[in-house]
């Protein structure tokens, strides 16, 4: 009988010192580790790799899957411009109070993760040790108004100097 071999992946949240002041800052990082968290699980339960689940499912798979998590929605890569190749995320988070808030469908069932969005979102980064280990930094959380801001100039450069930045002070 063949055995998938033990996954060491460790999952470590970092919270860049612009976060911390944000109100409620800490349940955003308990969340967002508990979120990640559910990806490895998942992924030991069907005899997968971690790596197969993280930094973030893809689009397929947040597709077919029911949300798990009641706080983050539709997580994703920016790929336009500047962050075409860096690990820059955005998860959209729910806003009961949002009118363009998707999280259930007419008839209160829950959407899959793909199409829970609303116009908050947290941005974050993964960080590549080149180890088993997943690294996110969490950068910023933007409500309302994320749409408009990701399409700032210079706003997603901003980010990915604060990642470089934070990876220099703290040796990762």
């Amino acid at each position: 009988m063949s055995h998938m071999p033990l996954d060491t992946t460790r999952i470590f949240v970092h919270v860049h010192p612009n976060l911390q002041e944000y109100p409620n800052a800490s349940l955003f990082v308990e969340e967002f580790e508990e979120y990640k968290k559910q990806a490895f699980d998942y992924a030991k339960e069907n005899g997968c790799l971690a790596a197969d689940f993280l930094p973030t499912l893809t689009e397929e798979d947040q597709k077919s899957l029911p949300p798990d998590q009641y706080l983050f929605g539709r997580d994703r890569l920016f790929y336009r411009g500047a962050a075409a190749n860096d690990p820059l995320y955005h998860v959209h988070i729910f806003k009961p109070d949002d009118e363009k808030c998707v999280w259930h469908d007419d008839n209160g069932i829950s959407v899959n993760q793909w199409w829970c969005r609303s116009d908050a979102a947290l941005i974050y980064a993964h960080m590549d040790t080149h180890s088993n280990d997943f690294h996110f930094l969490l950068l910023e959380i933007i409500d309302p108004g994320a749409h408009e801001r990701y399409e700032e100039k210079g706003a997603i450069e901003h980010w990915r100097k604060l990642v470089v930045a934070y990876r220099a002070v703290n040796d990762i």
